[in-house]
């Protein structure tokens, strides 16, 4: 059995429609890099027919595979379940819609040498209000643990990182926030990231505060387990 390289994680809900684009142009950027990969998309029990798009298109791709989550665990909560049985080397964690481009791959590959390489995502991809609330929540998390507040679920991080993260358990996962108190290393690469091309936000208004929530309660966690993980928060 061939080695992995890399393994990317792509959370999947309400996003069937950019799974095929998603594949082919992982796959051909993978390709053209000359690395061994696999693509894990982790369905978040999603309404729309994303588990009918995965099973015909696993079919067609050798390295492509998904978990199905049985109900709807949020976004951070099905990522850490795609980390947990990813065989790479290194992993790369994006969104399912499109909006932080596959053509950034190779830079992030190319840029990261240890810990994690995160995109700090340029542009305005969303309304000016939930552009300035992302702003007030990231800079507070920016304050306590040096991550970048432009930093987002688009990154790539070595595999003794990701351990730890999974070793820790935190019963509210934020997963930059974990990577950011794990990681010995970030260093970042600059990138646009493009508006949503069709449909809505998975995060509504609710789903926003709940995941703030959920930020702010794996902040108190990491800092109260700090022992178990490598880098402290400054």
């Amino acid at each position: 059995m061939k080695e992995v390289d890399i393994s990317i994680i792509v959370p999947v809900y309400r996003t069937a429609e950019f799974i095929p684009s998603i594949i082919q142009l992982l796959h051909e950027d993978c390709n053209k890099l000359g690395i061994e990969y696999e693509l894990i998309f982790i369905n978040d029990n999603s309404p729309d027919e994303s588990r009918t798009v995965l099973e015909k298109l696993s079919e067609s791709f050798e390295p492509v595979r998904f978990i199905e989550l049985g109900e709807n665990v949020g976004q951070h909560k099905a990522i850490l379940s795609g980390l947990r049985v990813a065989k790479g080397h290194r992993m790369i964690v994006m969104d399912g819609d499109l909006q932080d481009d596959p053509a950034h791959l190779s830079t992030l590959i190319q840029s990261n040498r240890a810990g994690a390489t995160f995109v700090k995502r340029l542009g305005q991809y969303e309304s000016i209000g939930r552009l300035l609330f992302s702003f007030m929540v990231k800079g507070v998390i920016q304050s306590i643990t040096g991550l970048h507040r432009k930093a987002g679920t688009y990154f790539i991080v070595d595999r003794e990182t990701v351990e730890r993260i999974i070793q820790v358990s935190c019963p509210s996962p934020f997963i930059t926030i974990l990577v950011a108190f794990s990681a010995p290393e970030i260093t970042y690469v600059s990138a646009k990231r493009h508006r949503r091309m069709s449909g809505q936000s998975a995060y509504s208004m609710r789903k926003l505060a709940a995941s703030t929530w959920n930020a702010f309660s794996c902040l108190i966690f990491c800092i109260t387990h700090r022992s178990k993980l490598i880098k402290y928060p400054k």
